[in-house]
């Protein structure tokens, strides 16, 4: 079964509403360099994931410049997985994972049209190489683009790596079937695609994703 990840969460209830569908991993985010809906405090991250219950991994979704920022975060925040989006080098993934004592999930961006497919899977294969999973998204402004992109590309860093993928960038309950036979991840991610505001989740888009994921 593939596992999945409902992101950018904003209120408790909605994580309650998400963990009650049946999510394995939730994330809040927290602390990045770009404008989106979905930023919350830490100290309103730490609120609504301590209500999440211990089976649901918990995962914190940043943008760090550097590996002290991940680290004062991460002592304000109670969670499983540290979630980097940045130019952090490999040695600084490690070194993050060693030093917090949390599972890094290490993320890769795809370009809608990408020139140098080559580049892109050996990039991800550093990262996931250095991290215990390797989140797939569309390339943007620190990600979050609502966007697909191609999961040929993908699938080539799915079978490359022992690491584990998640797949995200644009999954929504009408493409999560046809991402999941394409790519074949161990998870999918969605956050803006279960949304009928930005930021809060819709309770019917969330059973029709999970419904989708699980047929």
């Amino acid at each position: 079964m593939v596992k999945v990840k409902v992101c950018g969460l904003t209120s408790a209830e909605d994580a309650q509403m998400v963990c009650n569908n049946g999510a394995d991993f939730v994330g809040a985010i927290v602390d990045v360099k770009v404008p989106t809906p979905r930023e919350i405090s830490p100290t309103k991250a730490r609120k609504i994931l301590e209500i999440v219950p211990e089976d649901v991994e918990k995962v914190v979704v940043t943008m760090p410049e550097n590996v002290q920022e991940v680290k004062n975060l991460e002592k304000m925040i109670d969670s499983d997985y540290l979630q980097i989006h940045s130019h952090l080098s490999e040695s600084q993934l490690r070194e993050i994972r060693e030093e917090t004592g949390r599972k890094i999930i290490g993320v890769t961006s795809i370009p809608q049209n990408s020139p140098e497919p080559e580049k892109i899977i050996n990039r991800a294969k550093r990262i996931g190489e250095a991290t215990d999973l390797l989140l797939i998204d569309t390339r943007g402004e620190g990600g979050g683009t609502g966007k697909t992109h191609d999961w040929e590309i993908s699938s080539k860093i799915r079978d490359s790596l022992k690491t584990p993928i998640i797949l995200a960038g644009g999954l929504n309950p009408s493409n999560v079937g046809l991402a999941i036979e394409k790519v074949k991840p161990f998870a999918v991610d969605a956050a803006s695609g279960l949304e009928s505001d930005p930021g809060r989740k819709d309770s019917r888009l969330v059973r029709k994703f999970f419904d989708k994921v699980g047929e």
